[in-house]
């Protein structure tokens, strides 16, 4: 299709059925490994776990899912990944609702490092807010509740002052949650 060693690869000196062919495989592509990286996931209420598998070897679907996630470098030992995108109910998160991450009290995530909760838009990049964090966690001054559980509070609004230690602003939109265990406890 026109790679040749020690050339320049110029695409637009491909016949048109190539380039045509080319242009379909993208969304193609885009799909098989958004359903790989489904398909690898294991659900539990609406979040996925993420875990490197260690080595690729020749499974270059997975190689391309870890690529397009940004978590290929990383082993289930040093840093296990969280996602969701979707509430309790199974709709989308947006930042028209308020939403509350409730950690019963011992059940912290375990961690021998730390953990955090990250908030993304649908583009996949972190979004503008009024205080400027997109991360929360337990490195934050963070106020446990009288019974010694943790709330985290998301919404796109300032929830007030006696809850803005354990807020993360969410975008208006859709949006998604990562909680990442930094050297997770079995």
């Amino acid at each position: 299709i026109g790679f040749i060693p020690d050339h320049d690869f110029v695409f637009e000196t491909l016949p048109s059925h190539t380039t045509v062919a080319m242009h379909a495989a993208v969304p193609a592509a885009q799909r098989s490994i958004a359903e790989a990286a489904s398909a690898a996931a294991g659900h539990v209420n609406n979040w996925f776990l993420r875990a490197h598998p260690g080595r690729f070897e020749t499974n270059y679907l997975a190689r391309a899912v870890e690529a397009r996630d940004g978590l290929g470098d990383t082993l289930a030992e040093d840093v296990a990944s969280f996602q969701t995108r979707l509430d309790s109910s199974g709709e989308a998160l947006r930042g028209t609702h308020q939403y509350e991450i409730q950690f019963e009290q011992g059940h912290v995530p375990p961690v021998h490092a730390f953990w955090s909760i990250t908030v993304y838009d649908s583009r996949q990049c972190l979004s503008d807010n009024v205080i400027h964090r997109h991360v929360i966690g337990d490195r934050d001054k963070l106020r446990h509740n009288s019974d010694n559980s943790l709330s985290i509070c998301l919404q796109h609004e300032w929830p007030g002052s006696a809850r803005d230690s354990n807020w993360l602003p969410v975008p208006r939109d859709a949006f998604d949650l990562i909680l990442q265990l930094h050297w997770p406890k079995p």
